[in-house]
């Protein structure tokens, strides 16, 4: 099991390389730009089990998982097609299902890659709802996400084509080790409030 999760592991890897690239052309910069940013990432790779809740009578406002943004690059995330799942916040508010489309992930952007684009691309508030208390059969829910980070060291700085006109709107160069620590801590901290 070990070897099969860390070829999927350096497959996922290698997916994001191929993500980011085009990424960074789309934002005409070289297809290489972030590999040596990312050439020593600091990722994982979680096997996500949420158990079948029949005949479990859930609090008003239960979520599986609540709403919460990536800390990383990118996620990819592989779901199965089980009730209820993954719901994506839209600009107007509301919550939008992220259903799952065969041999298809979904691919987050992460606070990291938000804080390199200045906030031209966000991040995805995202949260996993529970199935409908009318869910015929097993409620059972796995999905796998690879939660892609930068080297420890490597410098978040608003990448050039997305420096603001206003150097007050600019957020200021943070480590991705500075970051992912800050992001941690925070949420350590939120909830013992």
């Amino acid at each position: 099991m070990a070897g099969a999760m860390r070829r999927y592991y350096d497959d996922l890897a290698a997916l994001v390389d191929r993500i980011l690239s085009a990424m960074a052309l789309s934002l005409g910069l070289p297809s290489d730009h972030f590999a040596p940013l990312t050439d020593h990432h600091t990722s994982a790779l979680r096997l996500l089990h949420y158990p079948d809740l029949s005949g479990v009578e859930p609090e008003d406002g239960q979520l599986r998982a609540g709403a919460h943004s990536d800390y990383g690059t990118l996620t990819l995330l592989r779901q199965d097609d089980a009730p209820g799942g993954l719901e994506v916040l839209s600009r107007d508010g509301s919550w939008i299902p992220a259903s799952p489309v065969d041999g298809a992930y979904v691919v987050n952007i992460g606070d990291a890659l938000e804080r390199w684009t200045n906030g031209r691309w966000r991040s995805t508030l995202h949260r996993v709802v529970l199935p409908p208390a009318d869910a015929n059969g097993s409620t059972n829910r796995q999905s796998i996400a690879f939660f892609h980070n930068a080297n420890w060291n490597a410098v978040i700085d608003c990448l050039d084509p997305c420096r603001p006109a206003d150097p007050a709107e600019l957020l200021p160069p943070i480590t991705a080790g500075r970051h992912l620590m800050e992001k941690f801590r925070r949420t350590q901290s939120d909830q013992h409030l």
